[in-house]
C-alpha cells in the first residue's frame, strides 16, 4: 500500500484511549517519487511509450527510473526494494518486458524529450555544447556486436565494454547521448553523435578534448559549418611545429596571468598552447608516480603483453630481447620536455585566449556526469547481455541522470546548491508511518519531520513537506505516483 497526498481524510484528533489499538504496517519512503516523480513528468517521460496496451509499461519505467535514483543496483534488487521501501509492486518480467518495448523509436523519444526540455530553459539558442566518451564495462569476457574489448578508461581492460558518447550543457544539463561498440575509438563517437542532436546545435560552439582531434573530424565540423574548441594532441605534430611549440621560451603572459600563452597556426586553424608551472609540477609528480609503480610491476612476473597493454605505461618502457622490459630513461626525458603544455585547436574568430581556456575548461562538466552516471547511479557494470537491453538499461541511466541534474540545478538556483548524493539522502529519508486501527480499519499517516534539505528541494517545486499527521480513512488508498 503507498499513500497518496491529497486524499486526505479531515484531520480528528484519534482519542488517546484508542492509540493503544493502532499497529504499524508499513514505512514507505516517499520522498523520491514526490519530487523527481515531478521532474519526470516535467520532462514528458511518462509519455515515451504509447498509451493502452503498453501503459503499464510506461509506470514500469517509471518506477525503474525512481528506484535507479533512490538506491541504484540490480532490476531484481530493485523491485524488492520499491516494494519494501516504496509499497509499490512491480514484479520483475514486467520490467524485462519493459525494457524490450525500448525500441530505436521510443529511445530516440526519450533522448529527444529530454533535449528538447533542456533547450527550453534557455531563453536563446544555446552557445556551447560539451562533449566526452566514457566506457562502461561488463563482467564478462564474452564479446558480440556490442559489447567489445577495446581500451578501458576504467581499467577494465581484460573485460568487454560499451563506448558512450555524451553531450552536455556548459551547466551539465543533457543534451544527448549514443552507445557504440567498445572497441571504437572515440574519436569516431563525435559526429555521429552530433547528428542525431537537434539542428539548434550547430550553432553552438563545440567543445571536446583531444581524444576527438583527428583532421576527418575537424573537416567534418567545417563542413557543417560548425565552430569548435577541441583539443589538440601535441606529440602529434608535424616535426617543425612541435620544436616551436616547445619553445616555451618565446610564449608571452596574457592579462597577467600566470600561464604562458604561445598562438600557432595548424591546418589552417588556431592552434592555441598554454604553458603552466603549477601544471608541469603536477604532470612531473605525476609521472614519478607512475615511473615508481612501474618499477613495482617490472620486478613481478608481469608479461610484456600484460604491462603494455595498462594504460600509460608503454610510454617509459622498452623491449629488451624477446620477452622482458626495462624502464627507458631516454623516454622519461623526451615526456618532460611536454610538462606543463596544453593545447587546443579552434576555428572560431574574434575570441581571447583567456576566453578560449575558460570555455574548454568547462569539459569539467561532462566529466562530472560521468562520475554521477558511474558512482551515484551506478550504471556499471552492466549486467544485461541482448543489445536491447543494454541499450534500454544505458537509457534508463540516462533518463534517471536528467532527472538528477535538472533538480540540483533547480534547487541552486532557488535555494542553494546541493550535491546529487545530499538531495538523494534528503529524499530518502522522507518517510511515512502507516497506522491501522483495526476495530475501525481506519489508518492514519505520519510523515517524518523533514530535514532542512529536504525543506528546501520541496520549496523548490512549490510542494509541502508537512509533517502533519493525517488520516486515510478506511482501505488505504494508492498515491498517484504510483499509479503514474
Amino acid at each position: 500500500m503507498a499513500i497518496e497526498a491529497g486524499r486526505r481524510s479531515p484531520r480528528k484528533r484519534l482519542p488517546v484511549e484508542d492509540l493503544g489499538r493502532l499497529r504499524k504496517e508499513h514505512r514507505i519512503i516517499t520522498g523520491i517519487h514526490e519530487v523527481y516523480g515531478r521532474i519526470y513528468r516535467e520532462l514528458g517521460l511518462d509519455r515515451v511509450l504509447p498509451a493502452g496496451r503498453q501503459r503499464m509499461s510506461n509506470r514500469v519505467l517509471y518506477h525503474t527510473v525512481m528506484a535507479r535514483i533512490a538506491n541504484p543496483d540490480s532490476k531484481r534488487a530493485s523491485v524488492r526494494r520499491l516494494e519494501r521501501d516504496f509499497g509499490v509492486h512491480v514484479p520483475l518480467e514486467k520490467v524485462y518486458r519493459m525494457m524490450d518495448r525500448l525500441d530505436e523509436a521510443a529511445i530516440a523519444g526519450m533522448r529527444e524529450r529530454v533535449g528538447a526540455y533542456t533547450r527550453s530553459l534557455f531563453p536563446e539558442p544555446i552557445d556551447l555544447v560539451l562533449f566526452d566518451c566514457t566506457t562502461l564495462f561488463f563482467e564478462s569476457t564474452c564479446a558480440d556486436t556490442l559489447r567489445a574489448f577495446g581500451y578501458s578508461k576504467d581499467g577494465k581492460h581484460g573485460e568487454v565494454q560499451v563506448l558512450l558518447a555524451l553531450a552536455v550543457t556548459r551547466g551539465g544539463l543533457p543534451l544527448g547521448y549514443e552507445v557504440f561498440p567498445g572497441n571504437n575509438w572515440e574519436g569516431d563517437s563525435f559526429i555521429p553523435t552530433l547528428r542525431t542532436m537537434h539542428p539548434e546545435t550547430a550553432r553552438a560552439v563545440i567543445v571536446a578534448d583531444a581524444g576527438m582531434f583527428s583532421k576527418d573530424n575537424l573537416a567534418a565540423l567545417e563542413a557543417q559549418d560548425c565552430r569548435f574548441i577541441v583539443g589538440a594532441r601535441l606529440r602529434n605534430l608535424p616535426k617543425a611545429l612541435t620544436a616551436r611549440v616547445l619553445g616555451t621560451s618565446r610564449y608571452r603572459r596574457v592579462s597577467g596571468s600566470e600561464p604562458k600563452v604561445g598562438v600557432f597556426r595548424h591546418g589552417g586553424r588556431r592552434l592555441v598552447v598554454s604553458w603552466s608551472a603549477k601544471r608541469a609540477r603536477k604532470d612531473a609528480h605525476d609521472r614519478r608516480r607512475a615511473v615508481a609503480k612501474l618499477i613495482r610491476r617490472l620486478g613481478k612476473s608481469t608479461t610484456p603483453k600484460q604491462l603494455l597493454g595498462t594504460s600509460g605505461y608503454h610510454r617509459y618502457v622498452r623491449v629488451v630481447g624477446d620477452s622482458s622490459l626495462e624502464v627507458d630513461e631516454e623516454k622519461i626525458r623526451a615526456a618532460e620536455h611536454w610538462d606543463g603544455l596544453q593545447g587546443v585547436v579552434t576555428n572560431l574568430r574574434g575570441i581571447g585566449v583567456q576566453d578560449l581556456f575558460d570555455r574548454y575548461r568547462q569539459l569539467r562538466q561532462v566529466e562530472e556526469s560521468f562520475r554521477i552516471t558511474k558512482h551515484d547511479l551506478r550504471v556499471r557494470p552492466v549486467f544485461h547481455w541482448s543489445d536491447r537491453r543494454i541499450r534500454a538499461h544505458l537509457a534508463i541511466a540516462f533518463v534517471a541522470y536528467a532527472c538528477v541534474r535538472h533538480l540540483a540545478r533547480r534547487v541552486a538556483l532557488q535555494k542553494r546548491p546541493l550535491s546529487p548524493r545530499v538531495i538523494r539522502e534528503a529524499l530518502n529519508d522522507r518517510q511515512c508511518s502507516v497506522l491501522h486501527d483495526p476495530e475501525t480499519d481506519k489508518r492514519y499517516v505520519i510523515p517524518s519531520r523533514p530535514s532542512a534539505e529536504a525543506r528546501a528541494i520541496y520549496a523548490t517545486l512549490g510542494l509541502s513537506a508537512s509533517a502533519r499527521p493525517y488520516g486515510l480513512g478506511t482501505g488505504g488508498a494508492e498515491t498517484k505516483s504510483a499509479r503514474s
